[in-house]
C-alpha cells in the first residue's frame, strides 16, 4: 500500500493530489469479493490497481460508460472469462468476440423480435400458477417455503417452455438438476487466481459438472435435431434461433451456434431472474409499507398480463431499486485490447478492468442513503440527475443483455403474482448476506412465511 500510484499517468501531468491511486492486493479479494471492491471503492475512489500492469477496478459511471459504450470495440471478455465460462457457453453471445459475436447477436435479435412477448405470457403465469398453488398448500399446513429453491424451479421452468415450448415438461427434473449442478461452484472471483489445477485432474467438482452438462447438451441438441426435421420449427426460441438468417448474407447458425445461444440463455437467464425476485422479495418482506403499496397497486390494475405491468409503476421503481441494491450481476470483466485513457490515467494494454454494478450503485458518491430502501429514487425527475452509468443491472452499450426486456416482464410478473395472493414475511430476522457467485445469490435458505389474502 506504499505505491503512490496505481495507473501510469500521462506524461507531463500533475501527480494524483488523493491517496487513491494505491496497489492493492487482490488477493484478499477472492474470499471476500464484494466486501474487497466496496472497501477499496470506498478508500481510494474512481480506479484502483489489482495487479499492476494487470488488472484494474474501475468505479465512476463515467469510466464504466467509457468501457461499455464510448470505447467498447476496445474491450473483449478475455481469456480467462472465456476459460471460467466457455465449458458452460461454448462461443455463444456472452463468451465471443468480434465479428462472430455481432453476427450472432444479430442473429439472436432477429428470433427476439420475432417472438412474441405477449405469447409468453401464458407460459409465466401458468409455470407460476402452479408454484403458488404449491405454496397455498404449504401455508395451510403452516409450512415455510425454501425461496431459493423454489424460484429456481420456476424460473428454470419459465426459461425451458420459452426456449423449447411444452417439450420440456417431461425432463424438467433432470434439467433442473443438472443446472444447478453447473452453477454449483462458479465463481467469479476464481477468474483473478494466478493458477489452477491441470484441466485433466479429476476433481468432484469437475466430475459434477461434466455429468450436469452432458444431461443439459443432450437435451438441447435433441430439441435441435427435433426443430431441424419437423415441417413447422415452431415459434419458440430453438425454433426461431433455427430459423434465423443473416439479412446480409443468408447465412444461418449451425448446431454448434444454435446450442451454445440455447444453453447461454438458459443459464443466464434463469438464474439472474431467480435472484432478482429473491431480493424483491426480501426487501419488500423488511419494508411492510412498500409491499402494502404494492400490493393495493396490483389489485386495482386489473388481470396479470404483461401489458398490465404498465399499469403498476410502483412496482416497477420497487424492482428497479431492488436490482440497484442487489443486481444479479454483480461483478464482471472486460480486457483492454489497447492500451487506455481514464482521466489523466492510462492502462496498458491487455490489462483486466473489473467492474462492479452492486458497487457503484451503493456509492454514495453517486447516490443519497445509497443503504436505504427507497423505491421513488426512480420517479423520472430522480433518475434524470444521475449519471447514465451509476445504475447498469444489465450492463450496458452494444453488449447490454439481450434479455433485459423478457426479464423485465417475468420478474415483475413473478412479483405481482405472488403478491396479489400471499402476505408474506421472513422466518428469521438474521440479515440475509449476499454470496456472489455467478448471480448474487443469498448465503443460506431463506425461507419465507406465507398468509393467503381472503379476497383471492
Amino acid at each position: 500500500m506504499t505505491q503512490p500510484a496505481h495507473v501510469r499517468e500521462e506524461p507531463g501531468e500533475d501527480p494524483p493530489q488523493l491517496a487513491e491511486h494505491r496497489v492493492v492486493k487482490i488477493w484478499r479479494g477472492i474470499k471476500d469479493p464484494i466486501g474487497f471492491l466496496t472497501g477499496i471503492e470506498a478508500r481510494f475512489g474512481d480506479i484502483v490497481t489489482l495487479r499492476q500492469g494487470v488488472s484494474y477496478a474501475i468505479f465512476h459511471p463515467d469510466y464504466v460508460k467509457r468501457v461499455l459504450q464510448d470505447n467498447h470495440p476496445n474491450y473483449e471478455k478475455g481469456k480467462r472469462y472465456r476459460d471460467t465460462m466457455g465449458p458452460i457457453m461454448g462461443n455463444g453471445l456472452f463468451t465471443s468476440e468480434g465479428a462472430f459475436w455481432l453476427r450472432q447477436r444479430r442473429l439472436a435479435q432477429i428470433a427476439f423480435q420475432r417472438a412474441r412477448m405477449a405469447a409468453f405470457d401464458e407460459p409465466m403465469l401458468e409455470c407460476i400458477s402452479d408454484m403458488l398453488d404449491k405454496w397455498a398448500a404449504k401455508s395451510r399446513r403452516g409450512e415455510p417455503v425454501s425461496l431459493r429453491d423454489d424460484l429456481t424451479a420456476v424460473t428454470l421452468r419459465i426459461t425451458l417452455r420459452i426456449l423449447f415450448s411444452a417439450n420440456a415438461n417431461r425432463h424438467m427434473a433432470a434439467l433442473t438438476e443438472a443446472v444447478q449442478g453447473i452453477h454449483q461452484d462458479l465463481r467469479f472471483g476464481m477468474q483473478f487466481l494466478p493458477f489452477h489445477l491441470p484441466k485433466w485432474v479429476p476433481t468432484p467438482k469437475r466430475l459434477r459438472f461434466t455429468r450436469s452438462l452432458r444431461v443439459v447438451d443432450d437435451f438441447v441438441y435433441a430439441a435441435i435435431a427435433d426443430r431441424r426435421s419437423a415441417a413447422d420449427s415452431g415459434s419458440d426460441l430453438v425454433g426461431l434461433l433455427v430459423q434465423a438468417k443473416d439479412e446480409t448474407t443468408g447465412e444461418s447458425m449451425n448446431n454448434l451456434q444454435v446450442r451454445d445461444e440455447l444453453v447461454t440463455f438458459l443459464n443466464a437467464g434463469h438464474d439472474t431472474v431467480t435472484d432478482a425476485v429473491l431480493w424483491t422479495l426480501v426487501l419488500l418482506a423488511k419494508n411492510p409499507e412498500a409491499k402494502e403499496r404494492v400490493r393495493q397497486e396490483i389489485a386495482s390494475a386489473g388481470p396479470l398480463s404483461g401489458e398490465a405491468l404498465n399499469n403498476m409503476p410502483y412496482l416497477g421503481r420497487v424492482f428497479h431499486e431492488s436490482l440497484r441494491l442487489y443486481p444479479s450481476a454483480w461483478a464482471f470483466a472486460r480486457n483492454a485490447i489497447e492500451g487506455d485513457r481514464f482521466g489523466k490515467y492510462v492502462i496498458p494494454a491487455g490489462a483486466m478492468v473489473v467492474i462492479s454494478p452492486y458497487v457503484t450503485q451503493r456509492s454514495p458518491r453517486f447516490w443519497d442513503q445509497p443503504e436505504v430502501f427507497n423505491p421513488d429514487r426512480f420517479l423520472p425527475a430522480e433518475s434524470a440527475s444521475r449519471p447514465r452509468f451509476a445504475y447498469f443491472p444489465f450492463g450496458g452499450g452494444p453488449r447490454q443483455c439481450i434479455g433485459a426486456g423478457m426479464a423485465m416482464i417475468e420478474a415483475p410478473l413473478i412479483l405481482a403474482s405472488i403478491a396479489q395472493r400471499f402476505d408474506f414475511d421472513l422466518v428469521s430476522n438474521d440479515e440475509v448476506v449476499p454470496d456472489p457467485r455467478l448471480s448474487l445469490r443469498p448465503r443460506g435458505t431463506v425461507w419465507l412465511r406465507l398468509r393467503p389474502i381472503a379476497s383471492v
